[in-house]
């Protein structure tokens, strides 16, 4: 049986979060882990969109061309169209509190624009260009890896060499084998990036530094033994 099918066999067998704990045979439990950091190489921006009128028909006049100069812009920039996606469109009553009561002040247009950048020298070109668009501030950005699912499957393989290694030291200190692995229990995947919400504003010619930082990925496996 090939490695993968056999992993893939364990791990159903241990769906039960008491399967390890009720084997009436000889056993060992142990968790292994693998963690690594590397520097990010896109940016997942979130940028929202909003719109205020008197009037709706003015109010989603507007914000239909603001979404549209925002979205020209991104593109002309180089961000690929599939990159981009325009989400949580809201068209409702503005309404404010005033002297102990809320009041109706017209209406707002809302959207969001989630977008990635695979090429981070391109962050201060994007950020002093989207600040000169009064009516759009950024939610939030978060920083990845375009190799995460490789870095996931690497790391679940040196966990699983982490926990074997534990389990026959463990073993060998009780004078006893380490037998064939019974069950596997993925315990967590954490790709931890760093995340940051900005107002847009002018930098007035400042040069604004991007921090990406590095981001730690970890794998926790845990794995159950039989030991002879």
């Amino acid at each position: 049986m090939k490695i993968s099918a056999l992993i893939a066999l364990l791990m159903m067998m241990s769906s039960s979060p008491t399967f390890a704990e009720s084997l009436d045979i000889p056993h060992i439990s142990v968790t292994g882990q693998s963690s690594k950091s590397i520097a990010p190489d896109e940016l997942t921006w979130r940028i929202s969109i909003r719109n205020l009128d008197k009037e709706t028909s003015q109010v989603a006049k507007q914000h239909s061309q603001s979404v549209d100069s925002v979205l020209k812009y991104l593109m002309a920039q180089g961000i690929a169209q599939k990159n981009i996606q325009t989400t949580q469109m809201q068209l409702a009553e503005n309404r404010k509190y005033e002297k102990s009561s809320t009041i109706i002040d017209g209406y707002f247009a809302n959207s969001q624009i989630v977008f990635k950048l695979t090429d981070l020298d391109n962050y201060l070109t994007l950020w002093n260009g989207l600040a000169k668009f009064s009516e759009v501030s950024t939610s939030g950005i978060n920083f990845g890896h375009s190799q995460a699912k490789s870095f996931k499957s690497e790391l679940q393989q040196q966990a699983l060499l982490n926990a074997r290694e534990k389990a026959a030291q463990m073993a060998a200190t009780l004078d006893m084998k380490l037998g064939k692995p019974l069950a596997i229990e993925e315990l967590s995947w954490s790709p931890q990036p760093r995340a940051e919400v900005m107002r847009m504003a002018d930098s007035g010619g400042s040069q604004q530094a991007l921090a990406a930082g590095m981001i730690e990925f970890s794998e926790s496996m845990k794995v159950v033994f039989r030991i002879e």
